[in-house]
């Protein structure tokens, strides 16, 4: 029934989280994966902090112009973020740190309470379908990154491969879901702020 293949599945995510944490495992991928979940969330904040260096010293006439890239990203994040936090707190699944055989001295990340979904992975699939949408030229880029940010919370143990697959699903909907009706919100904006943001 239901609940032999949820069974299943429980099993089949522990064998693959143990394959990727500690058969393919050495200290020098680690330290890289270490570096790449922690520059998620670097690389997001440094995206922004570039829009808004370029929105001061260019001008944005287009209606569909850095400021609203900006500003979706950063509800895309929150809105992901908000979900991942309510259910991290709804499902209370710990992070695989029991399932962990090999001792890793070189950690030094320390794993949140709880793991369902990937806060990490959520994050970086929304800001990361945002900006793909914007700009096409940096699909590849943005998908091999944030696939690899996904990746990185399962080699460190942080995290068990659904974690990562929720959390991507998760940002990578909001941001569909939000660019779906970009157009209806912005109007929404200019009715109650008397002109466009987009604008601006």
């Amino acid at each position: 029934g239901v609940g032999r293949i949820l069974a299943y599945l429980v099993e089949l995510d522990k064998a693959l989280f143990d394959f990727i944490n500690a058969t393919l495992h050495s200290p020098s991928l680690f330290w890289i994966f270490e570096f790449i979940t922690n520059l998620g969330d670097l690389i997001i904040v440094g995206i922004l902090f570039y829009l808004f260096i370029l929105l001061r010293r260019v001008k944005i006439s287009s209606p569909k112009g850095l400021w609203w890239v900006m500003a979706m990203m950063l509800v895309a994040v929150s809105i992901a973020e908000g979900i991942v936090l309510l259910g991290k707190v709804v499902i209370h699944r710990p992070p695989p740190v029991s399932l962990v055989r090999k001792p890793l001295p070189e950690i030094s990340i320390p794993f949140a309470r709880y793991a369902f979904p990937s806060g990490h992975t959520a994050r970086v699939f929304a800001a990361a379908t945002v900006l793909w949408r914007k700009f096409p030229c940096w699909k590849i880029w943005l998908v091999v990154f944030a696939l690899l940010v996904g990746f990185s919370r399962v080699y460190i143990g942080a995290h068990y491969p659904a974690d990562v697959v929720a959390g991507a699903i998760l940002g990578g909907l909001v941001s569909a879901a939000l660019l779906r009706y970009e157009d209806k919100l912005g109007e929404m904006l200019s009715k109650l702020g008397g002109r466009s943001i987009q604008d601006h």
